[in-house]
């Protein structure tokens, strides 16, 4: 195995994070990091986008010179900003490094160790295959973009089409290729590790944060005793200004590896499951009711052993969950977590994109922290007036109650005043955000972050714009110098707000959105698959601890949640019902709907268990099923209710200490507020806010869909719940590191210690996982380690492998292969050898898996027209039809292997040596190109 790959692969790496260093500099300056964690990704995001914008616009070209072209627009920005700031008396790069240098070398020592370390994992396990994962797939798309001049990027598997995918994960990816020189299938095997180890420092930078900011915000305030209290406390009370933010003690960094820990490493506890029941230590029937596939199968062994060693054991941890159909058949079910991921080694984009999930994470902290780091009002509004905060609102509420109230009936001169309001409200939003955000340049980074988490994997756009809005509804609510709360001035605001965020997200990628084609078909109901809670605790097991502690937590801090209990609960309770009702009448309601019905109540089995063909024994059958088995949605409806309620009566705080205190108290509270020791909203210290803010999505995401999912080619939920316990995996995961720091810090006696002890066995369980599953995966690091992803194809498949180098060295960028497409019609063509040649090559074929482009175009209309022809082209022995055929798609290569041999019949084969002229034979492998 050679080494210097990874070398070079780190040094690129390394690069993109000093191009976005400046950025993020600037761009997280409300951070005690300032975006250090954050560089790497920024640079990646930044000047991955500069050249894929310049490329759609033929404005670049899809090769070095755009790439550097991109990267210098990055680093020049991001120098000019940072200049600007630092004369206007912000710190600089070099006097933070100094103070934080400790901090620094943390985040590159986890970086460099976690990658060079996955990087020799995946050495013992390199291998592109067919089955099991994805890999095809995406080597197919890495080369795809490195064969393209210009964006969109053209699909190796369907030619003269573009890829009709979220692709810019395989953008970046091919960016960093290209600059590292190393070729595709060699660099295929260090993005997993580049990832793993991105998502690793992303995790720690944004708890690193939050408790950094929660220690200063903690701190006791201590002051001289003059005579007006009120002065003290404004004199004393220190305001965070960019320039001296809080610091990164050893506190803040270890709690930050826990966070890196729990997000990608530790394992659910399926792990744990497999050695308990491969040492036969729990009875049969523990097994029969836990239901998890290939355990429930009671063990047969002795017990001596208890390490697992059923073939891809560790596969099962991706699917916990089982669902049934009405008739009582398994359905599969997807659950996948980021180590899984990691070990699995798909490049995916649930995986590329979670690095930049966690920035834009960091992104609603920054936001959220802005509101106390910086001066309240002073933010330029649009048309350069200056926003008074309480007064402004005061007006801008009144605004809304007109706005709301009146607008269906307004006319005649009356309408002007009311659009009038209109344009004040819209102009308010519009300013707050340009000050929550930082400015307008500030502004367009946050746009384009959380606008390339749909160009990334689509899935994540809607939760991660959910954030950066709660954090701005965060921001904006207020207190008066009363200390009572009027969060009801930004309300509508906050709405607006994100509004014209998701607008300008998706105008920055509006080429993107003008060739995506998507499988998706509206929503449905999930009638009758509640989850079981025994397998949702398997699996969320060790962070629905951690949440509930946290909660306990806080709830002992104030009473004020208590008065929101009730109301919290019938929302999250029965607002599901309600929303998973609405998709019910709307299925019914609509003629697809109709014929999907139709189509459950017209199978045989559903009609026997059933007992008649009416949707009212559908809804009945469904009813029942939900009655048996309510645990789960009560269990983490209950919980949301329950946090939701925790963060709104930290609303009422001050209030409650106004009550209680006196002015001395409220005026701590209003200052502490000022000076950014205490969230606007509430009496919570920002981190907790924000932490809060994460508990709420990430349970709000799996209660979704207990209730509805996206109705998709698969039919059923798998995939909703995959993408949806996938990202709530990542924001529970970063909640539950802070509680292990949260209640460390405020439970005392046996408390602490039942809440530490408790805590770290649950860790174990979670880490049985990952040390069992990485030596299986790898054989147990028996095999000789490459990086070359098709050294297999080399030693099985010689012919091919040499006819993929000779392409690569000597085919031109856009020339149209043919080769045996995945399946003959009618067959799902995916998973297979098929489409070999074009995946390792990037050079465009008529059709590879087709299955895959039913799936990534919603339908099957161009591969059902080519599968014909491509029968007719390796068949016919009719020279006048072959050659037609040939002109039609404008083919420039044949490829004759063995898998065409398997195919298609010897005559019709022949005929191309008539046809056209071998350009390559080897190993039984032939390439047949046009005559010249």
């Amino acid at each position: 195995m050679q080494l210097y790959p990874i070398f070079i692969w780190w040094f690129v790496i390394l690069m993109f994070g000093l191009v976005g260093w400046p950025l993020a500099f600037s761009l997280f300056r409300h951070l005690p990091d300032r975006g250090f964690a954050f560089a790497r990704p920024t640079g990646l995001l930044f000047s991955g986008y500069v050249l894929w914008l310049g490329g759609t616009f033929r404005l670049l070209q899809n090769n070095v010179g755009g790439i550097v072209v991109a990267l210098l627009v990055a680093l020049v920005v991001g120098l000019l900003w940072q200049r600007q700031q630092v004369r206007a008396g912000d710190i600089s790069p070099l006097a933070w490094f100094r103070r934080e240098w400790r901090y620094a070398l943390s985040v590159e020592l986890l970086f460099s160790l976690a990658f060079i370390g996955w990087t020799l994992f995946k050495a013992y396990n390199p291998n592109i295959e067919t089955a099991g994962g994805e890999k095809w797939m995406e080597i197919t798309f890495i080369n795809g973009v490195l064969r393209s001049h210009s964006f969109p990027p053209q699909d190796p598997w369907l030619s003269g089409f573009a890829i009709s995918y979220y692709y810019f994960g395989y953008v970046l990816m091919a960016m960093a290729t290209r600059l590292s020189g190393l070729v595709s299938t060699v660099a295929f095997n260090l993005y997993i590790p580049t990832l793993l180890a991105l998502t690793l420092i992303a995790a720690l930078g944004i708890l690193a944060n939050l408790v950094s900011l929660y220690q200063s915000a903690a701190k006791p305030v201590t002051t001289p005793q003059p005579s007006n209290p009120s002065t003290s406390l404004r004199t004393s009370l220190p305001t965070f200004q960019s320039s001296n933010p809080p610091t990164l003690h050893l506190p803040a960094i270890s709690t930050g590896l826990i966070a890196a820990l729990f997000v990608a490493i530790l394992g659910n506890l399926e792990g744990l499951l497999e050695v308990l029941h491969k040492a036969a230590l729990l009875p049969p029937a523990f097994w029969t009711w836990l239901d998890i596939r290939d355990l429930k199968i009671p063990p047969t062994g002795s017990g001596d052993s208890w390490i697992p060693d059923r073939f891809i054991w560790w596969w099962r941890g991706s699917r916990v969950l089982t669902d049934y159909t009405l008739t009582g058949r398994e359905q599969e079910v997807i659950d996948e977590f980021p180590f899984f991921s990691f070990l699995l080694g798909d490049v995916h984009p649930h995986v590329l994109a979670l690095p930049f999930v966690l920035l834009v994470v960091a992104l609603g902290l920054n936001l959220l922290s802005s509101r106390g780091l910086g001066v309240r009002g002073q933010g330029l509004g649009v048309r350069g007036q200056k926003i008074e905060p309480v007064d402004e609102a005061e007006e801008i509420v009144v605004d809304q109650a007109a706005v709301v109230g009146f607008l269906p009936t307004v006319s005649g001169p009356r309408s002007s005043v009311i659009f009038d309001k209109i344009s004040r409200l819209f102009q308010y939003s519009w300013s707050q955000l340009l000050e929550a955000t930082g400015g307008r340049l500030a502004f367009g980074l946050y746009a384009l972050a959380v606008g390339s988490l749909f160009f990334l994997n689509a899935w994540d756009f809607p939760i991660y714009l959910s954030i950066l809005g709660l954090s701005f509804f965060a921001w904006g609510c207020k207190k008066d110098e009363g200390g009572r709360m009027k969060a009801e001035f930004f309300i509508l605001p906050a709405l607006i707000g994100t509004g014209i965020l998701a607008i300008a997200a998706v105008l920055l990628f509006l080429p993107f959105y003008a060739t995506f084609q998507s499988q998706a078909r509206g929503m449905l109901p999930n009638l009758w698959n509640p989850t079981r809670l025994p397998q949702f605790f398997v699996f969320f097991g060790p962070f629905l601890a951690a949440v509930i502690v946290l909660l306990l937590v806080l709830s002992r801090q104030g009473r004020t949640w208590r008065n929101y209990i009730g109301s919290t609960l019938l929302l999250t309770i029965l607002g599901p019902v309600l929303v998973m009702l609405l998709a019910l009448t709307g299925l019914l309601l609509s003629p697809a709907g109709r014929d999907y019905v139709q189509g459950i109540l017209n199978d045989p089995g559903a009609q026997q268990v059933l007992g008649a063909s009416t949707i009212s024994a559908l809804v009945q059958a469904a009813l029942w099923r939900r009655l048996l088995n309510p645990w789960t949605f009560i269990f983490v409806g209950g919980l949301l209710g329950w946090a939701l309620a925790v963060w709104v009566g930290g609303l009422e705080r001050g209030e409650e200490a106004r009550r209680r205190g006196g002015g001395e108290e409220v005026d701590r509270l209003a200052l502490e507020t000022s000076a950014g020791l205490r969230s606007p909203v509430s009496g919570h210290t920002i981190p907790v806010q924000f932490v809060l803010i994460l508990v709420l999505v990430g349970l709000a995401l799996p209660l979704s869909v207990e209730f509805i999912y996206l109705r998709d080619n698969f039919g059923i939920r798998m995939n909703t719940i995959f993408k949806f316990y996938f990202q709530a995996w990542v924001l529970l995961a970063l909640a539950s590191a802070f509680a292990v720091y949260y209640g460390s810090v405020y439970l005392r006696g046996l408390g602490r210690i039942a809440w530490q002890v408790g805590m770290a066995l649950l860790v174990a369980g979670g880490l049985v996982y990952p040390v069992l599953a990485t030596p299986n995966k790898a054989d147990f690091f028996q095999n000789e380690p490459t990086l070359n992803a098709i050294a297999w194809i080399a030693s099985h498949r010689p012919g091919d492998y040499a006819a993929i180098e000779w392409l690569r060295a000597n085919a031109p960028d856009q020339a149209v292969i043919l080769e045996a497409p995945g399946a003959p019609a009618g067959e799902y063509g995916a998973y297979n050898y098929s489409g070999r040649i074009s995946a390792m090559t990037g050079l465009p074929t008529l059709l590879g898996w087709g299955g895959h482009q039913s799936q990534w175009r919603g339908n099957y209309d161009e591969p059902g027209r080519r599968e014909p022809d491509i029968d007719r082209l390796y068949n016919t022995t009719d020279l006048r039809q072959a050659q037609a055929l040939l002109d039609k798609y404008g083919i420039s290569y044949v490829i004759v292997g063995d898998f065409e041999r398997e195919r298609y019949a010897p005559p019709g084969l022949r005929k191309f040596e008539q046809l056209l002229e071998v350009a390559f034979q080897q190993d039984g492998t032939t390439i047949y190109r046009r005559r010249q």
